[in-house]
């Protein structure tokens, strides 16, 4: 199993349009999370349009899907996957 984040960027929308809704619905759709779980097990919010998932994925493939759940918004985006081999944060809203 790997664990990668996923980071959007739509070109051209204010960051509190209802855009961003119709993105987050359609990564959710394809088993995106909005959160990410620390070591100690406590959940965190992740900043906006970053996404976490974990499964039997390759970047590609993480990428294809996010790209396909982005379209859904009719908006020109950018897309950035990395794999997680550690990672550490500061300040995150502990769900």
């Amino acid at each position: 199993m790997a664990q990668f984040i996923t980071r959007v960027e739509l070109h051209g929308v204010q960051h509190d349009d209802k855009v961003y809704q119709i993105l987050h619905d359609a990564m959710e759709a394809n088993g995106f999370k909005r959160t990410i779980k620390s070591g100690n097990g406590k959940t965190y919010h992740m900043l906006t349009a970053e996404y976490e998932i974990t499964g039997n994925y390759t970047a590609n493939s993480v990428l294809e899907s996010a790209q396909k759940a982005t379209t859904k918004t009719g908006k020109k985006y950018s897309v950035f996957v990395s794999e997680i081999v550690m990672a550490t944060w500061w300040n995150l809203e502990e769900v």
